[in-house]
């Protein structure tokens, strides 16, 4: 390779007059074209590999070798160069979708809004090149062509604030731009179920009077779904993805349950599962009455595993679950049978817990409910205003209202900011400020 003196007039005869020569001067390295219209580009050697700079008649000598120091630099201290990709290819490798899965309880669901909301709008642009006003582009496209309320653009903007973080993380990109949130009106309050508007859809949730039996079937879970969320302020999609084995048992109990009489026969059509166990019963000790749910933190909004305790009628509507809904009738007869030895005049009856093999399968095997529930809260009455997130609400209120320690019920519901469950102090407080202006306003008289 020939050396020279660089000056930049010595480069700019060299880009006006290619002869197809490359030259090195300190690591910074010029290679003109061979042919008369080419030109020639900057390159640097950074850790024995060769870095593309550009284009010689358009970066100044004195800016080109700035940086190729500044690769030599980053490249030392282990620091990559931006990269090239796109907003969509990115959100497409596997360093953000691993990323994503362990940071992101709802993954699947905020990957689905990325490619509808976010990826038409800024997926063929660099992830480099995004910067606040690009962002600016994106919501007033939102909010004035597509009419998107605030709350919906925040919800896009912490998707896109995610892609950045792994983005950063992952040194794809050198600095983090600061979005700053949506105004969002902060006034409109969580919506509570009261105690009547409860056992109407309890009620509507039990009553299959004058319904086919595919419709029974079809709804049999949304009793025991809608009482977790009750009794333990569990967010839907951790109870959908709640298993078997995350019902949590410390007592021993004796128990009468439906059960198979073994070793009888009969000339009579086999009856039928239900009918088994509606027609015997057997007394049994069950090691391990179920006692909390363990809603883990793989699952959770905060990633923390929680423990929640239930009450005996709803352990017991778990129990009766499992025995009706995780086994087909020739399963059940195998391990009821399984579960008693007779020896002698004696029949020793082991107790009756959930099969191992049966652990890891989720209770309720459905991808949504939102169907089945909306059809019950109009059955019951209830207005739109009312979602199944507002059992979560509903839950919240009421043990802090029982329980009166707001850290009791932080743990509970599984937030991990204290101000999450401070809002609830609010509507008590605002429920007790109408109670006693009430009375107060029933206690004042008017004379004409």
């Amino acid at each position: 390779m020939a050396k020279a003196k660089w000056t930049q007039p010595y480069i700019d005869s060299i880009v006006s007059n290619p002869n197809g020569r490359e030259m090195v001067e300190d690591n910074l390295i010029l290679k003109s074209s061979p042919y008369s219209n080419g030109g020639a580009t900057f390159y640097a050697y950074v850790l024995r590999k060769r870095k593309k700079i550009g284009d010689a008649s358009k970066i100044p000598l004195k800016k080109a070798k700035q940086l190729k120091d500044d690769l030599i630099f980053n490249a030392r201290q282990g620091v990559s160069p931006e990269s090239e990709i796109t907003f969509k290819d990115f959100i497409n490798t596997k360093d953000f979708l691993d990323w994503s899965k362990m940071k992101r309880e709802s993954h699947v669901k905020r990957i689905e809004s990325l490619y509808q909301v976010v990826v038409p709008f800024l997926g063929d642009i660099k992830l480099k090149n995004i910067d606040i006003q690009v962002i600016n582009r994106y919501i007033n496209h939102r909010g004035s062509r597509d009419g998107v309320a605030n709350t919906t653009i925040e919800r896009n903007l912490t998707d896109i604030r995610a892609v950045l973080r792994c983005a950063y993380d992952y040194k794809f990109i050198k600095e983090l731009i600061k979005i700053p949130p949506m105004k969002i009106d902060r006034g409109k309050e969580p919506r509570i179920l009261s105690e009547d508007e409860i056992n109407r859809l309890r009620k509507v949730l039990r009553d299959n009077e004058g319904l086919p039996d595919y419709q029974i079937k079809l709804r049999k879970h949304m009793p025991l779904l809608v009482d977790i969320a009750l009794l333990t302020g569990a967010r839907k999609s951790e109870i959908l993805n709640l298993t078997w084995g995350d019902l949590v048992g410390n007592e021993t109990t004796w128990k009468e349950i439906d059960a198979l009489p073994l070793q009888e026969e009969s000339d009579e059509v086999d009856p039928t599962l239900e009918e088994l166990k509606e027609d015997y019963k057997i007394l049994v000790e069950s090691s391990g009455r179920v006692t909390m749910i363990k809603f883990k933190g793989l699952i959770t909004k905060s990633r923390q595993t929680r423990l929640v305790p239930v009450g005996k009628d709803l352990a017991d509507d778990l129990m009766e679950y499992y025995w009706n809904n995780a086994m087909t009738r020739e399963e059940f007869l195998e391990y009821s049978e399984s579960r008693v030895n007779t020896g002698g005049n004696i029949d020793e009856v082991k107790a009756m817990t959930i099969r191992h093999e049966d652990k890891t399968k989720r209770i309720f095997p459905m991808n949504d409910i939102k169907t089945a529930f909306n059809n019950s809260k109009r059955k019951a009455e209830l207005n739109s205003e009312v979602t199944f997130h507002s059992l979560r609400h509903t839950f919240c209120t009421r043990a802090l209202d029982s329980f009166g320690n707001i850290n009791t019920v932080k743990k509970l519901a599984g937030h991990s900011d204290i101000r999450t469950t401070q809002q609830y102090l609010h509507l008590l407080d605002r429920d007790k400020l109408i109670e006693d202006h009430q009375q107060f306003a029933d206690s004042y008289s008017f004379t004409s």
